[in-house]
């Protein structure tokens, strides 16, 4: 309860625990992981990513009533911002798939714990949206 009066009186937080609820019983909507405090995990001890990766899934989990299986590392560069230790950790900790921020789309051959995704942040306008999905699917 109290990682939840933290989160709601942040006024930087981009979604209270009942917003967060909401958007996780929306039909087609999935919450993934994605650490507690955003470190670098390549920067982190070992245990410290552990701490930061089952307590956000754990969090997560209690807040909606639902199984958290995908993660999106931090800053998300392989080899830069998390290492084969951090991917490791991801699987211990239950999760069935992972996202990077290598740029493309998600293909089959790529490991289940490191698929690359298209990164659309919120600056991202509708005519850019359509570009990056139009030049960026595959032929």
């Amino acid at each position: 309860e109290h990682a939840r009066t933290a989160w709601d009186g942040d006024p930087n937080a981009p979604l209270t625990v009942d917003e967060l609820r909401a958007l996780a019983a929306a039909p087609g909507i999935e919450i993934g992981g994605h650490t507690v405090r955003h470190p670098i995990l390549a920067r982190a001890s070992r245990a410290h990513q552990r701490a930061e990766i089952v307590e956000n899934k754990a969090r997560l989990e209690a807040w909606t009533a639902r199984p958290v299986r995908a993660f999106a590392y931090p800053n998300g560069r392989p080899g830069v911002d998390y290492t084969p230790d951090a991917v490791a950790l991801v699987a211990d900790s239950g999760f069935d798939f992972g996202f990077t921020t290598r740029y493309g789309f998600a293909a089959p051959g790529e490991p289940p714990l490191e698929r690359s995704r298209l990164l659309m942040l919120a600056g991202v306008s509708d005519a850019e949206l359509g570009h990056r999905l139009v030049y960026s699917w595959p032929r």
